[in-house]
């Protein structure tokens, strides 16, 4: 419910948002897939949006083990199972941010407009 409730919010707010969903604490790859199927259903069907999934992030005793240290997860347990999907995640982000800088033909100051929310994702 409050992930429905933040994107409704979200698409009230600016209509090209590009929202990209990670399940965050699940057991699977399945579980996390369900999760986002029936969010992105839900999406669908009562906004009218799709809802794009990006991956999940397992359950991870390693996380409150960092959390009780006051560090990051992914420098205080790098070799950790969530670590290695929140590399993963970065990565796949970090390889769509270069293709749209080729599409955008590196103009600067539309990445940083993008980057602050005040143009659109296209």
């Amino acid at each position: 419910m409050d992930a429905y409730a933040l994107l409704k919010t979200l698409y009230a707010e600016r209509d090209d948002v590009l929202v990209r969903l990670v399940v965050n604490m699940v057991s699977s790859q399945a579980q996390a897939q369900a999760v986002a199927n029936k969010l992105a259903d839900v999406c669908q069907r009562y906004l009218g949006r799709n809802l794009s999934y990006l991956g999940f992030l397992p359950r991870d005793p390693h996380v409150s083990q960092a959390v009780m240290q006051s560090k990051p997860f992914t420098l205080a347990y790098p070799n950790a199972p969530v670590s290695k999907y929140m590399f993963e995640l970065a990565n796949r982000l970090n390889k769509e941010a270069r293709q749209a800088d080729t599409k955008t033909k590196g103009n600067f100051f539309k990445r940083f407009a993008r980057s602050l929310g005040i143009a659109s994702n296209e």
